[in-house]
């Protein structure tokens, strides 16, 4: 039998109220009944199993049968730090990143980033984009996502909070090392990648990135899209890692 899976942060036993889009989705969209098995996830590694009790309009009461929790990873965390693309390929960047297991996503503006329009609920956007490629692919778990800010700031935040974590830089510098070459054939460390817009880092960006000792990789011999590039560092990453 499939059962179907939805959001809800924090799970408690023995009741959980669901209210909101999930409460919708469960009874107008997917039309579920009293009685109903289903599992509910919170983004954190807790999945829980239970039944459906009571409906309303704007509330769904879940009965926990069962409860398991996965704990997070403590070594070879992947974070991506990509320009700020346009809506919808950034939105494809989200899901696809979820889906791979990306752990955390930060959007940035360079120098050359496309100015976007302000969004006071982009972060909700970006988080219900991540709750539903994680259904769709079953993880347990959802990228932490950060508010879009400045470059600098945000190497300096993660320098502070990842101190060991490896920083690498999409580059098309003939002398540039493969990512390949670069990955850990052991435990793989945090790895930190940082993507640029389109139109290329700026000399000034390039000097920040290299006086935080940022090493730059290579991923093909073409120029690719800044969610094109981030999706294939992710894989690689992503990939190596999960073989330990």
């Amino acid at each position: 039998m499939n059962i179907k899976r939805f959001y809800h942060s924090p799970i408690k036993q023995p009741i959980i109220e669901i209210s909101g889009t999930e409460a919708h989705h469960i009874t107008n969209v997917m039309r579920l009944s009293p009685g109903t098995q289903i599992e509910i996830f919170d983004g954190l590694g807790t999945l829980a199993k239970g039944v459906i009790g009571t409906t309303s309009k704007k509330m769904v009461i879940i009965e926990i049968s069962d409860l398991q929790k996965l704990q997070q990873r403590q070594t070879g965390k992947v974070t991506i730090v990509a320009s700020i693309a346009k809506t919808d390929r950034f939105d494809w960047l989200i899901s696809k990143c979820t889906e791979l297991g990306v752990d955390r996503i930060c959007p940035a503006i360079f120098d050359r980033t496309v100015k976007q329009p302000k969004n006071p609920k982009i972060i909700d956007r970006f988080n219900n984009l991540a709750i539903s490629a994680a259904k769709q692919c079953k993880s347990l778990f959802i990228p932490e996502i950060d508010r879009p800010a400045p470059l600098e700031s945000i190497i300096a935040k993660l320098k502070q909070e990842q101190p060991n974590a490896w920083l690498i830089t999409g580059s098309l510098e003939k002398d540039t090392k493969n990512i390949k070459q670069i990955i850990s054939e052991t435990t793989p460390p945090d790895y930190i990648a940082i993507i640029g817009p389109e139109g290329g880092i700026t000399e000034a960006e390039n000097q920040m990135l290299s006086d935080n000792n940022s090493t730059g990789i290579k991923l093909t011999n073409t120029i690719l899209r800044t969610e094109t590039a981030a999706i294939a560092i992710a894989t690689i990453l992503c990939t190596a890692r999960d073989q330990y």
